[in-house]
């Protein structure tokens, strides 16, 4: 249409313009007001020219935000389908999430430790808690200037790890990667194993 208006009224900067508050309009400047057609009707006042609208604008503009008002109310129409049927087998599809869900932090874990080398601890019956080179998971991986370095924790560490300052210790062992048995499920188990045997 701009290329059409510019054509028949030889006003070479006229633009088609658009904006949301005053919608579509026609742009033309101060030194060619004298070229606009009788059919133009102002709309607006610049400070570089005026805006105009004409018939066939307005329909085009109905047609332009028409168009658009019966895309928003087709794209809800389709959520609301797809959300209906979604909910009638939100019971299969939570079934078959679940195992993929499973699935995607076992791998997720397995490709961490494959990068970072970690490593699944040595468990036995007994309480005691060796580390050696034992790494911080979120400290390793977000120092940038200094590099984490690791540390060993043995039994007789630990009694003082508890205290106010050590508090960053605390959560450093708490993150490693360790299983701890309650003494009454070591001795139920033992009694099975003697069962069975």
């Amino acid at each position: 249409m701009q290329e059409r208006e510019i054509a028949a009224t030889g006003i070479k900067s006229l633009k088609v313009r658009y904006n949301s508050v005053f919608g579509y309009f026609i742009e033309v400047t101060k030194s060619n007001l004298a070229n606009v057609p009788a059919h133009y009707t102002r709309k607006q006042t610049t400070v570089g020219g005026e805006r105009f609208v004409t018939p066939e604008l307005k329909e085009m503009e109905a047609k332009i935000l028409g168009a658009n008002e019966r895309a928003r109310q087709l794209e809800y129409q389709l959520f609301q389908k797809v959300r209906d049927e979604t909910l009638r087998e939100l019971g299969s599809i939570q079934q078959t999430a679940a195992p993929i869900a499973t699935l995607d932090v076992i791998c997720s874990l397995a490709e961490t430790a494959r990068l970072f080398r970690y490593c699944h601890p040595q468990l036995n019956d007994s309480l005691r808690l060796i580390i050696k080179d034992g790494r911080h998971p979120v400290l390793d991986q977000n120092l940038v200037e200094e590099k984490f370095v690791p540390n060993d924790t043995s039994p007789e560490e630990l009694t003082s790890v508890f205290t106010p300052p050590y508090q960053v210790e605390v959560r450093h062992q708490a993150y490693k990667p360790i299983t701890h048995s309650d003494p009454r499920s070591d001795e139920r188990r033992k009694r099975k194993r003697k069962r069975t045997q």
